[in-house]
């Protein structure tokens, strides 16, 4: 228990020592050997002082999102980044993938390939859709699955429009985007068409370290304010916010980001969504007011016409 209490002191946020604590609890009961006991005091304690000594800070939440990546790719044409760069970010923000586990890995390729069944990431195209498979994925026994993304050269938008009595009226609009954003026309025919099959484009050039160096020089001459505190992980938040900002749904989010829990709400900008649904409450309690009024009106007229009415009798 002091060996126990001692390490807790190398911990500067409370949640990293329960998730480690849990993890040696594991592998204490694998290898038959005492665990360290639910909640005994001493523990009670040392997480205590963890949360006193305030040596933990949250860093803000950035988001890359589609027009930041829409600029990351056009840089190719200013010199600022190469075609490998530009297909690294948009690969990890149209599959919403965690860049050093599953994007960097990425290799041409379908799992009908034998020869490739072992490759942590497969990205292949079908038909007109361009096609991504994870070998393994966080909380997820059996990978990804097939993930397909279509053209989206003309995307229908999705904006929803509150009404007096429900949020779920859905404006929709088709807008023509551009073609280097789109996964068939600008990814996979800018480059992922041109690689060997087989080939791996960053799994042996660049490692988790380079690429955030590289992004957030990439970033500076972009101009990007702040450009020091982005991460890799902000393309897969970055695409789950636009998501919610476009209208679609928790479920759709969810499905997308292959979340399995409540957890994927920690991606999404908390601050924007508490103003849009003080917003929605103000339009439905205005709404509701209106039509009370008129209701009240129409009642006073209704009974004068009624007054008339016996009157003339």
């Amino acid at each position: 228990m002091q060996n126990l209490l001692g390490w807790s002191n190398c911990f500067q946020c409370l949640g990293t020592f329960t998730n480690y604590l849990g993890y040696l609890r594991s592998a204490c009961h694998a290898q038959g050997c005492d665990a360290p006991p639910v909640g005994h005091p001493a523990l009670r304690l040392a997480m205590i002082s963890i949360v006193k000594r305030e040596l933990y800070q949250a860093k803000p939440k950035m988001f890359i999102n589609k027009s930041l990546v829409s600029d990351m790719v056009l840089s190719v044409q200013r010199g600022w980044e190469d075609i490998n760069g530009a297909a690294l970010w948009l690969t990890s923000y149209i599959f919403l993938l965690r860049l050093p586990s599953e994007a960097l890995p990425a290799c041409r390729g379908s799992p009908d390939n034998s020869a490739l069944a072992d490759k942590q990431t497969l990205i292949w195209k079908d038909g007109n859709e361009i096609c991504l498979r994870l070998l393994r994925r966080k909380n997820r026994d059996h990978g990804s699955g097939i993930l397909r993304r279509g053209c989206t050269c003309n995307l229908r938008i999705r904006k929803a429009r509150p009404a007096a009595y429900s949020t779920e009226v859905i404006e929709s609009s088709i807008v023509r985007q551009s073609t280097h954003m789109c996964p068939v026309h600008g990814l996979w025919e800018n480059f992922w068409a041109g690689r060997a099959e087989g080939e791996q484009p960053w799994y042996h050039t660049i490692d988790a370290a380079g690429a955030r160096l590289r992004m957030r020089e990439l970033l500076q001459k972009l101009k990007v304010p702040a450009a020091q505190r982005y991460g890799t992980h902000d393309f897969r938040r970055g695409h789950a916010e636009d998501m919610r900002k476009s209208g679609c749904t928790l479920a759709e989010i969810l499905k997308a980001g292959q979340w399995r829990s409540a957890a994927f709400m920690s991606y999404l900008d908390e601050a924007a969504m508490d103003k849009a649904s003080q917003s929605t409450s103000t339009c439905i309690m205005t709404s509701h007011r209106r039509y009370l009024s008129g209701y009240g009106v129409r009642s006073r007229h209704a009974q004068r016409r009624g007054v008339h009415r016996l009157a003339s009798l």
